[in-house]
């Protein structure tokens, strides 16, 4: 496997590009000023009972939006309590966990978190869980049981990350290494938070690139990649020392690094409505405030043989092809909520099987949580993708110059 992570600059933006065996698996607009991950000694700034959230403000003149019934009952407050509810006035600890997207604020909550790239540290629970991917993986077993044994888990728990199913027991000291450290990080926020008075931010998010990075699986990505010098020493001193990745400080000043790559070309291709496939045929994708959908259409592809089996082969080549490419498509544009998917009609029920399987094995292998719901009696496919952050589509427009 070749896997390769690019991060440079193109018209202004800050852009990260995946490339897995020269094919581009992954784009992202990084926000150079965002909140998101950042933790601070929030100010209650009152609770709206009849829409069941609190806005809490962060910083001078920024208010968040609190969703009451979605967080938990272990709020960390900073001031003097006689019950465990939130209350106009109230210094509380919060995370962001949504950008501002147009007229609508940054959202927050009580379940603050630190992410590693082996664990993660969550004030919202106790001891030390797995994560619901691999459960049932005798490595994180092992990591969990390691944890359970070396840490106080009495004030905050751990998440053993899916990144442990790939580790060897050589790597549990730099696991152990890294719970302390985040120990340490959240017993001093929460010191730090004792004498700033609210609104105050206590920890600043380490750089989306860096959080990227740290998530992938071990021996997955072989080079990193940057032009910037900055990014170059950031990554490098985040990076653990053993770690398997190369960093790599590219200059060239006769080819710029996004074109050596052709991530501008990505970028444009991933923003279209329509994508070509290799067979001829194509896909339409219609992003809307409700839902996205997603038309599947022969085109160009046309079965040189006669007859309805040739004709049911050449439509079923079609779907399949489009189904891994609508897979992929998902990702870069970080497509999310409801996607309705129209392939097209197939008379073989083994056919449609065929390609619902497939495109459940496809989904499995995306990070963000993607389900495949049913198939209406309209032969539509109905799909729904957990929201993490904005559209690709939607970054762009909010970078724009």
């Amino acid at each position: 496997m070749s896997a390769k992570y690019i991060i440079t600059h193109i018209d202004g933006r800050l852009v990260s590009a995946e490339y897995d065996n020269n094919i581009c698996v992954g784009l992202d607009i990084l926000s150079p000023t965002g909140v998101m991950g950042n933790i601070y000694a929030g100010r209650v700034e009152n609770v709206v009972k009849n829409i069941n959230c609190a806005f809490v403000e962060i910083e001078k003149g920024v208010k968040c939006y609190f969703p009451l019934e979605a967080d938990n009952n272990r709020h960390i407050f900073f001031n003097n309590k006689n019950n465990d509810k939130l209350n106009q006035g109230d210094s509380v600890l919060v995370q962001v966990i949504k950008e501002a997207v147009k007229t609508k604020p940054p959202t927050v909550t009580t379940k603050v978190s630190l992410t590693g790239k082996y664990v993660v540290l969550s004030s919202d629970i106790r001891g030390v869980n797995i994560s619901s991917k691999t459960k049932k993986d005798e490595m994180c077993k092992k990591v969990q049981s390691l944890l359970l044994k070396s840490l106080n888990t009495e004030k905050f728990g751990f998440i053993v990350r899916t990144n442990c199913k790939d580790v060897n027991e050589s790597d549990f000291e730099d696991i152990l290494k890294e719970a302390h450290d985040m120990s340490k990080k959240f017993e001093n926020i929460l010191q730090r938070a004792t004498y700033e008075k609210a609104p105050v931010c206590l920890y600043k998010e380490k750089p989306l690139y860096v959080n990227h990075i740290l998530g992938f699986p071990n021996d997955y990505i072989d080079e990193i990649i940057t032009d910037d010098d900055n990014i170059y020493d950031t990554i490098c001193a985040y990076l653990p020392e053993n770690e398997r990745m190369k960093v790599r400080l590219y200059k060239d000043e006769m080819l710029e690094l996004y074109k050596l790559y052709d991530v501008k070309k990505q970028l444009e291709q991933a923003s279209a409505q329509k994508v070509w496939l290799k067979c001829g045929g194509y896909i339409i994708i219609e992003q809307t405030e409700a839902l996205t959908s997603i038309d599947v259409n022969s085109g160009k592809c046309i079965s040189k043989k006669s007859g309805e089996a040739a004709k049911e082969d050449t439509v079923y080549k079609v779907n399949s092809e489009a189904a891994n490419e609508i897979a992929r498509q998902i990702k870069l544009r970080n497509l999310s909520g409801i996607i309705i998917i129209d392939f097209i009609n197939m008379k073989s029920e083994d056919n449609t099987q065929k390609l619902m399987s497939g495109l459940r094995h496809l989904f499995k292998n995306d990070k963000v949580t993607t389900t495949l719901i049913d198939i209406t009696k309209l032969g539509l496919v109905e799909v729904t993708r957990k929201r993490e952050g904005v559209t690709l589509l939607q970054a762009l427009k909010d970078t724009s110059f």
